[in-house]
Formats: structure tokens, sequence, C-alpha cells
């Protein structure tokens, strides 16, 4: 009796109340269900074992209530929906099938039009909790909200990113103008119509970025350059056709180009003519023999002397109103960084010491800043903020370049040392992790990885700090979160172009939209992690996923 018992036993814990396998096998086994009950849907008839999912997934011993939401997709748009729970697995995914199936009018469903659909899967648990997954390639891939998530962070991963970033820009540059608009809504599939000098400056950099770090790459294969084929020199000639040449503003920049009414943006910001000046002194160590860029440049960087006063503090804008240039006065640390940052550059080549004494003026100011207000900085467009302060931590870093007093040092390290105490760091928050925490958009952290970058290549230069590793710890991070909030072939279900929208940084979970200057900021701090990793051995990044075996009961358990 007790033989027979304890056989008894023996069997019955064979049959596991939470099966050991991954995530990948139930995702890949409830996409293969759904696809299969579709094309029985189709077909009027049954060509699979429809209870084989409950005997793998399912438990008699505990009481059960699959929620499901299932969503179709069609090229961007939702075609069907339904909602069902119950106690079988198998019979929920047939019936959710096809109650979605069903609000699909006839001539959208065959068996050909079935293969462009995609699955979205969404369990409900308790209390208010979601796992779900899209299909891709027959697969389930993890989701969490409206992004595909991005767990692992490679060489390859972030080599294919930087190629669709590319071609996204390059696809970005008006045919005919050859500016740049800074918003795309992927959602309408359409871009702003105003080209913006400041954003075709952007763009026009990192493409140089790019492009020298694939020419470095060609010569270290012993492969022709693709110099032939620079897709840049219109971009530059757009930017410097908004510059203005005469007068008592030359040098500045026109804010925009509006190709509808022909006209000019009246409009003359600090931080256009400083990224336009990136822009040209890039283009000008690549073209050395081209004056015209290095003269350009000094010719903007001349008129941003004018508006550098005595205590080192910018008059950032000027706008035509009534028939004259109305001049604003309200102090942003961000145009005053971007001043100091492109005025250090033109000294580090010029060795006109009139921008150095311009330079000098606005890095003291920011060094008294941190002293009187502590080392996170707000200005009279925005509270204390990791934004702001990463630009007076930008400009320092290219001011320390020129003139390396240890209090400049000093202070940019500890402005540094705030902002990295300010990224979320918390692996079991896949949305949030890597980003910072006052900075929501792609824009932002894209920027401030850029910066962190920056820091850490500066750090190892000059041995500022002891611990320059946290800096590149904190650009991996910030980097997987970049990625995950990019568009992707997998993540771009429900856009209405995925074409178009590939390569773009989405700005934020509220918006469809694609800021060019994110996908901009997110480049050049890629380009910056893969330098480093080639320069020293390169760990992957890997968040892991809570273990099935704990989430399984609650699936089975609903709400």
């Amino acid at each position: 009796m007790c033989i027979i018992c304890l056989n008894s036993f023996a069997n019955n814990t064979r049959m596991l109340f939470v099966p050991d396998l991954d995530h990948r096998t139930f995702r890949h086994e409830v996409i293969k269900f759904i696809r299969a009950a579709a094309i029985d849907h189709l077909s009027l008839k049954i060509t699979q074992p429809m209870k084989n999912l409950d005997k793998k997934w399912s438990n008699h011993y505990q009481k059960t209530d699959w929620h499901l939401h299932l969503t179709v997709y069609h090229h961007g748009q939702i075609v069907g929906h339904s909602q069902v729970h119950g106690k079988s697995l198998a019979d929920v995914l047939k019936n959710a099938t096809e109650k979605a199936l069903h609000s699909i009018s006839a001539h959208q469903l065959s068996r050909s039009l079935l293969e462009a659909y995609r699955f979205k899967v969404d369990f409900e648990y308790y209390p208010s909790h979601h796992y779900a997954f899209i299909e891709y390639g027959n697969e389930g891939l993890e989701l969490s909200g409206n992004r595909v998530v991005v767990r692992t962070l490679t060489q390859d991963v972030l080599s294919q990113q930087l190629q669709r970033s590319k071609a996204y820009l390059l696809r970005s540059i008006d045919p005919q103008y050859h500016g740049i608009f800074k918003f795309y809504n992927a959602s309408l599939d359409q871009s702003e119509r105003l080209l913006r000098t400041v954003y075709s400056a952007s763009t026009l950099y990192t493409l140089l970025k790019i492009q020298a770090v694939e020419e470095n790459q060609l010569k270290t294969e012993g492969k022709p350059s693709l110099r032939g084929l620079d897709p840049t020199s219109d971009l530059a000639k757009f930017i410097l056709s908004n510059q203005i040449l005469s007068g008592a503003n030359k040098g500045a920049f026109y804010y925009g180009y509006d190709p509808i009414s022909h006209e000019h943006v009246r409009r003359l910001v600090v931080g256009t003519a400083a990224k336009s000046i990136f822009a040209l002194l890039l283009l000008h160590a690549q073209n050395p023999q081209e004056s015209l860029y290095l003269e350009r440049a000094k010719m903007a960087g001349d008129w941003l002397l004018a508006g550098v006063d005595e205590k080192g503090m910018m008059m950032p804008t000027r706008t035509w109103k009534n028939n004259r240039w109305v001049k604003s006065h309200r102090q942003s640390l961000l145009y005053s960084g971007q001043v100091l940052s492109a005025l250090s550059r033109l000294y580090a080549l010029t060795h006109d010491r009139r921008y150095l004494i311009a330079s000098k003026r606005i890095a003291d100011h920011f060094v008294m800043l941190v002293n009187q207000q502590g080392s996170l900085l707000g200005d009279e467009y925005r509270p204390a903020n990791s934004i702001s302060s990463s630009w007076v931590l930008m400009s320092l870093i290219d001011y320390a370049q020129v003139d390396p007093a240890p209090c400049y040092q000093s202070t940019l390290m500890r402005v540094g040392q705030t902002i990295l105490k300010r990224q979320i760091v918390m692996i079991d928050d896949i949305d949030n992790h890597g980003r910072y925490l006052d900075a929501m958009t792609a824009s932002g952290n894209g920027w401030i990885n850029e910066v962190m970058g920056t820091a850490y290549s500066f750090c190892l230069k000059h041995r500022t700090a002891h611990d320059c590793q946290s800096y590149y710890d904190a650009t991996l991070r910030t980097s997987r979160w970049l990625l995950q909030n990019a568009y992707t072939p997998e993540s771009m279900f429900s856009i209405k172009n995925p074409q178009r929208a590939l390569g773009g940084f989405i700005t934020n979970f509220r918006a469809e939209t694609v800021r060019t200057d994110a996908v901009c900021h997110a480049v050049n701090s890629l380009l910056m992690v893969v330098s480093a990793n080639n320069m020293k051995p390169f760990h992957p990044l890997s968040l892991p996923e809570r273990p099935l075996r704990e989430i399984l009961p609650l699936l089975r358990a609903g709400f």
C-alpha cells in the first residue's frame, strides 16, 4: 500500500506546477498557435490539436482564468481587436483570434494578406500588470507599453543602429533645398515644412562624424575611400545660404528657411551660430584645402563675440519686429554653453585671443554659478536640471582643452558627478533604467549621453577622477535605453510608413514623433561607445528578464 502511494506521488511530481521553460518558448508557442488558429479561421477547419498548449502550460491544481487582449496590426493600423478570458489557454487563444479576425472586412482577409498582419498578445494579471509581446518573424518579442524591449547591448546591435540612423538623416535632407526639419510625425507620416539651420548643422556634424569613422575603417581594411559619394556638401551649402554676410549682424545665421514662402525666418539665435561653427570646423578639418568653411566659422564667431558681456553673460537672441532687431537678455545655460564651446574650439584652431578672452569670461561665470548655487544648475528658461547642467559640463570640457587651469577641471568634474547621480539605475524597471531623472525625451537623454561619453574621454586623458569607468558605464545604460526607444524593424508595428521612420529615435512615450537632434545626439553618443569599445574589451550589456516560472502562475490566475 505504501509502495503504491509512493509511486503515485513520484509520478505526480513529474507534472511540475510551473514548467521550467523560458519566455522565448512560451511566446513562440502562443504566436504559433494564434497564427495557426487564424489560418483555421479562414479555411473553416481545424489543422492542429488545440489542447496541446494546455497540457504544457496549464495545471489542474490551480484555479485558472487567462485574461487576454489580442490586437491585429496591418501596415501600422489596428484592424482587429478582441478581449477574451477563460480556463483553457487554447480556447482563449482560439476564441480571441476568431473574434479579432471577425471584425476585419472580408476583402482584407485571405491567406496571403494574413502574412502581412502582426498579432500583439497582452495577458493581463493581478493587480494591473501586463505580459505583452508582438509577433515578428514567427517569434514573440517582449513588449513594454508600445516598445519592443531591448535587454542586450552588443557591438552588432550598435553598428546596425548607426547605419539605420545615418540612413534616416540622409532621407531627411530636403531633396530641393537640402535643409532639415525639426520633427517628423511617424503617426501621420509627415515632416515639418520649415527647414531649420540649427538642425541642419547638427545633422551635418553627425554625418561628418559617421563619415570619419567609416573612412578610418576603410583605411584600416585597405579599401578605397567613399569621399566621392559625399552627401554632405549640399547640406553645407544650405547652412551657408542662411548666413548673413553684411551689416550689423554679419556672421549670424537666420533661424530657418520656409520653402513655401521662400523667406528666411528673421530670428538670430546664438545656438544656431554655435552649432553651425561646430559643423563648419569639422568640415574644415576634413577639407583643409577649402578655406571657405573656416572663414565662415570665424565670421560667426565674431558675431558671437559681440554678444558676450564683461561678466560672461550672453545676449541669446535677436528677433526682427516692427522693422528692427529686438534683443533678448534672458539668460540660458544652454545657449551660453554652446557659445563657450564654439569660441573655445575656434581659439584652439586659430589662436585668436579674442575668442579665448570671451571664452574665459563665460567659463569664469560658470565656475562662479557652481560655487554659489551648487553643481545642479538652472536658468531663466528652466529650473535646476540635468540638461542645462550638462551644457555647463560640455562647454567647460571644451574650454579646459585650451585652458587647463585646475579650477575648470575640478568644476566640470563636480558637475559631471552630480549628473551621474541623477541617472536611473534600476534593472527591474526596463522602461526607465538608463535615462536621467528629469530627461523624458530621446533628445534630452541622447544629449546627456553624448556629454557623458565626452566626459569619459576627457577623464581618461587628463585623469581628473579616480573613477572614469562610471562615465563609461552610464553611457552603456543610456545607449540601451536609446535603442529601446528607436524605430527598428521589430518595433514599427504601429507605424504608417516603417521605411521612412526606420532609424529615428522616438520623442517620448506620448508622441510618435522623431526630433532630428535626438537622432544626432544619440548617434554621436553611440559613436563614442563604439570608439571606447575599440580601445578596451567590450562586455555586452545584458539585463535579465524576470523568470517565467515566477510569472506564469500569475498569468494563469488572471485578475
